[in-house]
């Protein structure tokens, strides 16, 4: 018997303070996901917080903004979170940036029934891989309005917090990443470097390189030699394409490093 066909059954919270929200919810878990069972509805943080711990659901599909309070607040009345989490939310803020490099799950409104098949599927994986600093990460994070400066790796013999300012560069190396950090530490991601390129495109990446996405803050020197190579922190080298060299010394420029 083929065990990927089995369909793994969760338990479920949906948590939204509007009424059309869970009922669009339930329509696309009925439809779409049979094997996500609706326990019960919640409206606001408190409601939630009891029958959370009432029904114990495996997983809560959480509404981020919910006046006057918000998600955050729910999440700060649990010591550790006993279920796993899909954020929903209609705002593409702040909060989504530190939800991502707290490398959790979230969908945004109108929610659309491939991205929840995608976000159910991959709770298995989640549950064997979420740990209790993710949402401490997210939780530090959230109180900041401004970018998030760590980032959760799921690695493939650890999962690391690390400091934003402390990449020199990144490597793709086949379906994974190589995390080069200062002090000669490295860190292998489970992830493809194409989605880091887009987590950091505001905190001062560029790709050089198909295989290479650059800190610039760490940039020391550009060689003279060819133009095609630049120089970082620690002796380390990386390529530019020829075709991102005018880019790569604009994007230098622009930070004012040179």
């Amino acid at each position: 018997m083929d065990t990927r066909s089995v369909l793994t059954h969760f338990t479920a919270l949906i948590v939204d303070d509007e009424q059309n929200a869970q009922s669009v919810m339930k329509h696309l878990l009925n439809r779409y996901c049979p094997n996500v069972e609706i326990l019960d509805y919640a409206d606001n943080i408190h409601d939630a917080f009891e029958k959370i711990n009432t029904l114990q659901p495996d997983v809560v599909f959480l509404d981020i903004t919910m006046p006057p309070h918000d998600s955050f607040e729910l999440l700060r009345l649990f010591k550790r979170i006993p279920f796993q989490i899909i954020f929903c939310t209609a705002h593409s803020e702040y909060a989504i940036q530190a939800i991502k490099f707290s490398a959790l799950d979230y969908l945004l409104k109108p929610i659309k029934a491939d991205e929840l098949q995608m976000a159910v599927q991959r709770l298995q994986d989640r549950r064997e891989q979420e740990t209790p600093s993710q949402y401490q990460l997210l939780a530090e994070q959230v109180k900041k309005n401004e970018a998030p400066q760590k980032l959760f790796i799921h690695s493939i013999h650890a999962h690391q917090i690390i400091e934003v300012k402390d990449i020199i560069y990144l490597e793709a190396s086949g379906n994974y990443t190589d995390f080069y950090l200062s002090n000669n530490r490295k860190v292998t991601s489970s992830k493809q470097l194409g989605e880091y390129e887009e987590l950091l495109a505001h905190h001062s990446f560029y790709r050089t390189h198909k295989s290479f996405l650059v800190n610039l803050q760490q940039v020391a020197s550009i060689s003279k030699t060819d133009g095609t190579t630049v120089i970082l922190q620690e002796g380390h080298q990386c390529p530019i394409a020829i075709r991102r060299v005018d880019l790569f010394m604009q994007a230098i420029q622009g930070l004012g490093l040179r």
